[in-house]
């Protein structure tokens, strides 16, 4: 990535930073020199390292977000909205930085104390809100079966947030060619679309 300003070199180093230490082993003298950048700029733009890590997991939530709502044109089905954005998630989820991936589970694996603050308020409610909206409205038009909305999604973001933790926790291992190689994200993504449609459509038969 070509980085051009103060504030984006900042960035960019404390998203290696914190990648690999975590908000409480990070240091803002080591972003300072990942970034060749005077410490004193740091401070200037975040303050402190809180307000650096707040616009580190910001930055990556809300790409996240703004990305998933724009896959839904509101002329689809309820059924072809639910395919679009799943599909679209998981494909642009395995496409981000990894170092985004490492970031969001060292923040869940210390307690998640940001994750309540930026996450949830940033991306969790509102992806909920808007793919429980696409399950209700399918429901009310009888293209999907009644269920508990909310939990339809916790099932479908774990699953693509379980595939691409193993895609850094199995790297160098023997499954990661069986799981990873060339082709095998489509046929996951695939086999999930195919999984979450025939839990919740309705047979058409009813």
């Amino acid at each position: 990535m070509d980085v051009s300003t103060t504030e984006e070199k900042i960035m960019q180093a404390a998203v290696e930073e914190f990648a690999e230490h975590g908000f409480d082993g990070a240091r803002i003298d080591r972003i300072a020199g990942r970034g060749k950048i005077n410490k004193a700029m740091i401070y200037y733009h975040y303050k402190g390292k809180e307000a650096l890590y707040e616009g580190v997991l910001t930055m990556i939530v809300t790409g996240i977000y703004e990305k998933v709502q724009s896959l839904v044109p509101e002329e689809l089905s309820p059924e072809e909205k639910l395919e679009t954005v799943i599909r679209g998630y998981a494909a642009y989820l395995s496409s981000i930085d990894r170092r985004y991936i490492r970031i969001m589970l060292r923040e869940v694996g210390s307690g998640g104390k940001y994750f309540k603050k930026i996450t949830v308020p940033k991306l969790i409610a509102p992806a909920f809100s808007l793919i429980t909206g696409i399950l209700e409205q399918g429901m009310r038009e009888k293209q999907f079966s009644d269920m508990e909305s909310v939990f339809v999604v916790i099932q479908s973001i774990s699953m693509i947030v379980f595939y691409n933790m193993m895609r850094l926790t199995l790297d160098g291992s023997e499954l990661y060619p069986i799981l990873f190689s060339e082709g095998k994200e489509e046929q996951y993504i695939d086999t999930l679309v195919s999984v979450l449609k025939n839990g919740i459509m309705r047979d058409r038969g009813e």
